[in-house]
């Protein structure tokens, strides 16, 4: 079985599920740029995660079974499109592929230019780790979480989104005729 986290997360967001999968192999992918340095050249954009997400499904001996979460569902959907011969079961949550879909507060606010990059430089552990803790993630997974939030992530969360604005569009119609 293969997570695939959401933004800004890390892997670490599956730790506690991991313990109730008792017995299964579990794989929890950690995107580049969050908590762990992106590839030379590697482009942080919706189609660039999809494309690294398929590249590393397309590397399994056999077909896998994948769970993706919040961005993690959109470049699972994506990824599993692209090697579905890779993938025997596939399940997603959070991720509205609608082109009707409207951008949560965060969300809309990293897409704009300069705005996204003031909110990002207040995006501090502390902040974070605050901001989860209202969310009601238990405080050490927020602290854990809070402390994974780095420059190279604040970058790649900022070209995510502003690329993922047409990400229903790109990846819908597509998805639509070709279902997974």
């Amino acid at each position: 079985m293969v997570l695939v986290h959401g933004v800004p997360d890390t892997d670490h967001v599956w730790h506690r599920l991991i313990s109730q999968l008792g017995g299964h192999d579990v794989v929890t992918l950690r995107l580049p740029g969050f908590g762990t340095a992106p590839p030379s050249g590697f482009d942080p954009t919706h189609d660039g995660y999809a494309r690294w997400v398929a590249e590393w499904l397309a590397a399994q001996p056999a077909p896998v079974d994948v769970v993706g979460h919040d961005w993690g569902a959109l470049l699972v959907l994506r990824a599993c499109s692209l090697v579905p011969d890779r993938v025997r079961t596939w399940a997603v949550g959070a991720a509205p592929l609608d082109t009707e879909y409207v951008w949560h507060q965060a969300a809309q606010l990293w897409q704009t230019p300069e705005v996204g990059e003031q909110v990002m430089a207040k995006m501090t552990p502390a902040a974070m780790e605050k901001v989860l803790a209202t969310a009601q993630v238990p405080v050490d997974d927020a602290r854990i979480a809070a402390s994974r939030v780095d420059d190279t992530m604040k970058r790649c969360i900022l070209r995510l989104y502003r690329s993922g604005t047409i990400v229903a569009a790109d990846w819908g119609a597509y998805l639509k005729h070709h279902p997974v």
